[in-house]
């Protein structure tokens, strides 16, 4: 849902009080980080979406830029409207081969890579993860099988949750964030998603890779005020 990105920055924000503000150590700050973005996630599904399932796909895309509203002038609300970064520590350089990455981006790299081994074993080899597979592609079929969709819906709901909250934190890290950011994250995974396909986890992330890196040429060779609106056209073309 288009809430995503929200929920990524909340992420973010509890990792900027632990770190910055309070001064806990960076693990267990992340890790309660995404503890509460998991716990939000299932309060989302237990509350604007617990019968979204039987609403029209319009109406439950209404619901998403609704809690994104909500979200997003929450944390402003909070925060204000000022950048914050999040004190990660990870601006040490390290030369592989021609590139030279500051230790954050290496981690960012290393982390969605074991996102993606994470989600394939959940998806493949977990019975939670056979029963998701089961609702996302015949519900009524799964509800006869004995499967809970109830119990499916929190998980994932909780699982995805606590993945935006990680990588809200990351970001945060790397760069800054302010309330509104979580947008531009939610985009360029949907835009990542409609290159790839529903469903298909390898062809996401090559193509969250393609866009990444057709953006930083963008940024490079053309211009940052444009690189967006670029990498938008080359999905429609």
């Amino acid at each position: 849902h288009f809430a995503y990105g929200s929920v990524a920055l909340v992420g973010g924000y509890s990792a900027y009080v632990l770190i910055n503000l309070l001064s806990f150590p960076i693990w267990i700050a992340i890790i309660l980080a995404v503890l509460l973005a998991a716990v939000l996630g299932v309060i989302l599904d237990l509350l604007p979406y617990r019968d979204a399932n039987q609403l029209p796909p319009l109406n439950i895309f209404i619901i998403a830029l609704g809690l994104m509203t909500l979200l997003n002038n929450s944390l402003q609300l909070i925060f204000g409207p000022d950048q914050f970064q999040v004190k990660l520590h990870g601006d040490g350089l390290i030369n592989i081969g021609p590139l030279v990455m500051t230790n954050l981006r290496v981690i960012l790299v290393l982390t969605a890579v074991l996102i993606m081994i994470v989600n394939w074993i959940i998806l493949r080899k977990t019975k939670m993860g056979i029963a998701v597979r089961a609702v996302s592609n015949n519900r009524e079929a799964a509800r006869l099988m004995g499967i809970s969709i109830r119990k499916v819906s929190a998980f994932v709901f909780a699982y995805t949750s606590a993945i935006g909250a990680l990588v809200g934190v990351i970001y945060g890290g790397l760069y800054s964030i302010v309330p509104t950011r979580g947008d531009d994250l939610i985009f360029f995974g949907f835009a990542a998603i409609i290159l790839a396909g529903m469903g298909n986890l390898m062809g996401a992330f090559i193509a969250s890779l393609i866009l990444g890196i057709f953006q930083a040429l963008m940024i490079g060779y053309v211009s940052g005020l444009y690189s967006t609106t670029l990498v938008f056209g080359l999905i429609i073309v």
